[in-house]
């Protein structure tokens, strides 16, 4: 905020909170160096008494809600105010679970597999099978190195399609 006057300016910032279940919010003056309001909203805060406020460390609560926040500038000869400034906040959303583990070499269907052996595993093995190239579509490339011999190779072969309905066979 900017302001050019003669006489000493006061400066003072206030906030306003607005969301679920806040009936006719009113604008409450921001004073040291912490917020801790309504609804677990907080921050850290600099400038309170400036023409310039920095917020940090913000920690929004549970619920969803809309800030503003107003400058207000006074000295002997009156006192001015920004218009609201305002700032939304969404809801803390956790990341989404990760996606189930495979259950066996012939769960490929979603491309990570999704704990069930059905027909989509099924036609996604075919489909990459009959490509016949791991470097195009390397989901039928599920067999023929490793110790166990279960480890994909570079090649799509008859070792791969028969691992492939052994482990189709035996389920998850």
């Amino acid at each position: 905020m900017g302001i050019d006057a003669s006489d000493p300016i006061d400066f003072r910032w206030s906030i306003i909170v607005e969301g679920p279940g806040i009936i006719n919010p009113e604008p409450e003056f921001l004073v040291g160096g912490f917020y801790n309001g309504s609804f677990g909203l907080s921050f850290d805060l600099q400038g309170f008494d400036t023409p310039e406020l920095t917020i940090s460390n913000l920690r929004p609560g549970p619920a969803s809600l809309r800030i503003s926040f107003i400058g207000n500038a006074s000295n002997r000869c009156g006192n001015i105010a920004t218009v609201r400034a305002p700032v939304v906040i969404a809801q803390h959303c956790a990341p989404p679970p990760p996606p189930p583990p495979r259950c066996s070499i012939a769960d490929v269907s979603p491309a990570l597999g999704d704990a069930i052996i059905d027909g989509d595993d099924f036609i996604v093995f075919i489909n990459s099978f009959s490509v016949g190239d791991p470097s195009i579509d390397p989901v039928a490339d599920l067999a023929g190195s490793g110790e166990s011999g279960l480890l994909p190779d570079g090649i799509i072969d008859g070792s791969d399609f028969v691992a492939f309905i052994n482990a189709f066979t035996a389920g998850c």
